[in-house]
Order: structure tokens, then sequence, then C-alpha cells
């Protein structure tokens, strides 16, 4: 094994892992506070479609999947796929809604 793995893992992948939360957290609040995440909403979703009609006139020879990096993923598999796949970038993760009479939330 490595003895040593210990100090990256503290000195280096906690803190990242600190900011990295502190970024989504940072970010869903804004975007939350100013409303905008409906408003990209329409945008995003014709960047998927522009994305799978580029893919068709392509002649739609490989399969699709997401364009995720693998170090988001929450699989600890290697994802070889990717690279023979077209990869469509899905970059949805915003409330859209509260509704607190109805007890519901909108999400992408």
């Amino acid at each position: 094994g490595h003895p040593e793995r210990w100090i990256f893992v503290c000195l280096f992948l906690l803190p990242l892992s600190v900011v990295f939360d502190v970024y989504y957290y940072v970010r869903a609040w804004l975007i939350f506070k100013m409303c905008s995440a409906p408003k990209l909403h329409d945008q995003r979703v014709r960047d998927i479609q522009r994305q799978v009609r580029e893919w068709k006139t392509e002649g739609s020879k490989s399969f699709m999947c997401t364009g995720r990096p693998g170090w988001l993923t929450v699989s600890l598999r290697v994802g070889k796929y990717k690279k023979t796949h077209k990869n469509i970038m899905i970059n949805m993760m915003d409330i859209l809604e509260v509704d607190t009479k109805r007890q519901v939330v909108r999400v992408e």
C-alpha cells in the first residue's frame, strides 16, 4: 500500500472538497435568490436539443451518453464508453420553483 496516502487526502483532497461544496452552495443560493434558473432552463433545453440533432445529422453512428466528467460521477467505475459514445452535455442541476402552498419543488 501507500502509507503516505493520508497526507495527500488530508492536505489536498479534503480542502478541495470543502471549496467545491462551498462553491456549489453559494452558486445555488445566488441562482435561487436571483430567480435566474427558470430563465436559463429553456436555453439549456435548447442546447441539449441542438446536441442531439447534431448527433442525428452526423449519422447516429454511436450511442449517446451524458458528457459529465468522470470526476463528477457517483460511480467508482471508469466510464471507458465515454471515449467512444457521443457525449451530450446536460448541465441541469437547479431548482426552478418552490411552491410552499402545494408543497412542490420543481427541479431540472
